[in-house]
């Protein structure tokens, strides 16, 4: 009887403590996603300003220089190029807000960060060219807001994540035995 409220508490311990780095993981993939979103806006701004193109082929373009590790951010933009071209009749902002909130539950983004992402497609497609940039470098300075934010709170937040997972653990194998 003894042995299997060791085992069980040891599986529960075990339990929280991944459930807490799990989301300690999830923290990072947020903060990843943000650096990744930043550069490819970058590479964007700089195909809107220099490049002689239509939306869907700077989408593909920026999707095809997103760097190894940011698959999500260049699925993204290989869906909005790709969605633009197959489906003619879709606006702009509808594929882009689909693709957004895609991105948004596979990287946990925060509503807050989802809602800044929509909002870049009302001003792409049919502004003049310094406008459109112009509300880029506004979305990157807001991203680099974020980013100095969430790295500023990285350590501690993985480290209480981490913490409050074990301790959740010895807390409930303390209860039940």
């Amino acid at each position: 009887m003894l042995i299997f409220k060791i085992i069980g508490g040891i599986c529960i311990i075990g339990a929280t403590t991944l459930y807490g780095r799990g989301l300690a993981g999830e923290y990072t993939c947020r903060l990843d996603t943000l650096k990744a979103l930043k550069r490819a806006f970058n590479i964007l701004k700089g195909e809107l300003r220099y490049g002689i193109e239509t939306l869907p082929a700077a989408f593909m373009h920026v999707g095809e220089r997103c760097s190894l590790g940011d698959e999500a951010v260049r699925d993204f933009f290989w869906a909005l190029g790709g969605r633009l071209v197959e489906e003619t009749g879709k606006r702009l902002g509808e594929v882009w807000e689909e693709e957004s909130k895609k991105l948004a539950a596979e990287t946990h983004l925060n509503g807050a960060e989802c809602d800044r992402l929509i909002k870049v497609s009302e001003c792409l497609g049919y502004l003049d060219l310094t406008q459109q940039v112009n509300n880029i470098e506004l979305y990157l300075d807001e991203l680099e807001e974020d980013i100095q934010i969430l790295s500023g709170k990285y350590a501690d937040t993985c480290k209480m994540y981490t913490s409050l997972g074990v301790m959740a653990g010895l807390f409930l194998t303390i209860i039940l035995i």
